[in-house]
């Protein structure tokens, strides 16, 4: 229930009956400071408390209280037992900035916007920003003339009907359809300015506003220092972060891990139809690999025992032996220590990918390295079976 500037929140277990047989009226759940005299752009000559479910359904889950000073909103919690835990996030959304036209006559709520009805008009005022969004002027024929000839606004109200979504204006004469169009357009942009990333992204309408919402994103990991998820978020964004930009911030920044995550996904956005590119990917992210192992391993390439047991904990096997069935794979010695996880690593990278690498490419670079094990390891995933035994 509420006034002008006081809003009374009753509850009860059961129907009706029972709320007003067990309430009285106590204190407010909210009071707000306000006086007509205060200033004309005040609630005018009612004042409306309204409920808003989300699309077609029947429980509200948000309120609106045209209210003196402005609209008072907040969410709604209708399962609660406690008067003051119904209300949730709730605050006042002071009216527009006072013209000649005085405060508004009455109030209807839409997914995205308060509309108020004023003497000359109605203006769609953002739930969010508390903006105006756009105003449509009274329709001619909901005026009248005076005794001079003047037309005057004989609108009353606005009515919404919910379950259909629409919204209605009337007056004494005649009820009109306010007509919605597009109103979600600008949520994306405004829940971005807010941070707000999942509800930016569920309310982008093209490809173009969610490039710009990873972007944002991207950008802030950067700054932050969380590189592998700025990586992720500029892989996402074709047009507004473009490759060789992303590639070569990374590697300013000396983020090799991130480069990597970074041109793996790039890697698995590519179609069939782009081989080369794929392919040009494939080995960049080889050799990225392989110097990840150099780096990892504690003996560098061409020491005469690279991969000696028993430093770091792991190593790669100095050796592999024919599964059982004869040339179907190759699988690790029993008394083989576990593979270092760099290597590891590579060689799901070699699995995933063996069809999109070049052949020859992929062994200069395996020997280059003086990786014997993952040359023999490339070999079985390419089916090559002479270098198996070899």
């Amino acid at each position: 229930a509420a006034t002008h500037t006081r809003l009374f929140v009753f509850t009860a277990v059961g129907g009706l009956h029972k709320l007003f047989a067990s309430q009285t009226c106590g204190a407010p759940a909210v009071e707000l400071p306000w006086s007509p005299a205060a200033g004309s752009g005040g609630a005018g000559r009612t004042c409306e408390l309204h409920a808003h479910a989300p699309g077609r359904k029947v429980r509200p889950d948000a309120f609106a209280w045209l209210a003196g000073p402005g609209v008072y909103r907040g969410g709604l919690q209708l399962g609660a037992t406690e008067p003051g835990a119904v209300l949730r996030d709730h605050n006042v959304m002071p009216f527009p900035a006072a013209d000649h036209s005085g405060g508004p006559l009455s109030m209807a709520i839409t997914e995205f916007h308060y509309l108020l009805l004023y003497e000359d008009g109605v203006r769609a005022i953002n739930r969010l920003s508390g903006a105006v969004a756009a105003s449509a002027p009274v329709p001619r024929d909901a005026m009248s003339k005076g005794p001079g000839g003047a037309l005057s606004s004989t609108v009353l109200g606005l009515v919404s009907d919910h379950m259909a979504g629409i919204v209605y204006l009337f007056s004494a004469e005649a009820l009109f359809e306010v007509v919605l169009k597009d109103e979600g357009r600008d949520m994306w942009r405004l829940h971005l300015a807010r941070r707000e990333y999942a509800a930016a992204l569920e309310h982008c309408q093209s490809n173009q506003q969610r490039d710009k919402v990873y972007s944002v994103q991207a950008e802030e990991a950067f700054v932050s220092g969380d590189f592998a998820r700025a990586a992720v978020f500029y892989a996402r964004t074709p047009t507004a972060a473009p490759f060789e930009e992303v590639a070569l911030k990374l590697i300013q920044a000396g983020q090799p891990e991130a480069l990597r995550t970074f041109l793996i996904h790039k890697l698995d956005q590519l179609s069939k139809m782009e081989r080369s590119q794929q392919t040009m990917l494939a080995t960049w992210l080889t050799e990225l690999y392989l110097d990840n192992i150099n780096q990892a391993l504690p003996n560098a390439p061409g020491d005469p025992h690279p991969n000696t047991p028993g430093e770091r904990g792991v190593t790669t096997p100095s050796h592999a032996e024919l599964t059982p069935g004869g040339l179907g794979g190759l699988t690790p010695s029993a008394s083989e220590p576990r593979l270092h996880p760099s290597v590891q690593e590579f060689r799901n990278f070699l699995g995933d990918y063996v069809d999109v690498l070049d052949e020859s490419t992929t062994i200069k670079l395996l020997s280059s390295y003086g990786r014997q094990d993952d040359l023999v390891f490339y070999a079985s995933l390419r089916g090559d079976h002479e270098s198996v035994i070899a």
